[in-house]
């Protein structure tokens, strides 16, 4: 999940592999009751980068139209993504909000308009020193990736952390916080790449009328 992370982050980020697996196996899917808040940081409509129009003016409904078939999509194609690493997770949701993520701010801009920003929060510096960024669950703040739209957060590999596996919630809410993307170039240049050799299936396989 961190490979393509500066080394002193890998290794810190390494460390909590096995308690996150332990948060996976503990925590009821849907339930968020044991989930602690850090301090809040507010993402509002003007943070929201992409061409397109807000989802005021949209609905949410067509926002959670595009999550809901965006998770549809995804999810058989994740047990691929987990046998390149050699590994699969408790959740199979676990490792792939990043991709995932981006794939969901592709079908909100491109099907729907709607202006989406990619998010994402590393619980740790470049010299593996802790820092406030990613998910704060009951175990502290794991990294992770999701995407804002006007004033809502909306997270499709929720359900490793034990909430909906769409969550739409608040820019406020203050279990989220970005932080800078520390992954290396070419790891986020393999991001893109999955995208992109994702998308003509989804093209091919959305629902008839999906989108705008």
């Amino acid at each position: 999940m961190f490979a393509g992370y500066p080394s002193g982050a890998r290794l810190a980020v390494a460390r909590q592999l096995s308690s996150r697996s332990t948060i996976n196996r503990a925590m009821p899917r849907g339930s968020n009751s044991d989930l602690l808040n850090g301090p809040t940081q507010e993402i509002g409509a003007s943070d929201v980068r992409g061409s397109g129009t807000s989802v005021g003016k949209i609905g949410s409904q067509a926002l959670w139209d595009a999550a809901m078939a965006s998770r549809a999509f995804l999810e058989p194609v994740w047990p691929s993504w987990h046998a390149e690493r050699g590994q699969t997770p408790p959740v199979l949701s676990a490792w792939t909000c990043s991709r995932s993520s981006l794939f969901l701010q592709r079908v909100l801009i491109e099907d729907f308009g709607i202006a989406a920003a990619w998010m994402t929060g590393c619980p740790f510096d470049e010299h593996g020193v802790a820092f406030p960024a990613g998910f704060h669950s009951a175990d502290g703040w794991l990294g992770h990736s999701w995407i804002v739209a006007g004033d809502l957060i909306v997270d499709i590999t929720a359900d490793q952390f034990g909430l909906a596996p769409v969550t739409v919630v608040s820019a406020s809410d203050s279990r989220y916080r970005a932080s800078e993307d520390l992954a290396l170039l070419e790891f986020k240049a393999k991001r893109t790449a999955t995208v992109d050799m994702l998308w003509p299936h989804w093209l091919s396989q959305k629902p008839a009328g999906f989108g705008k």
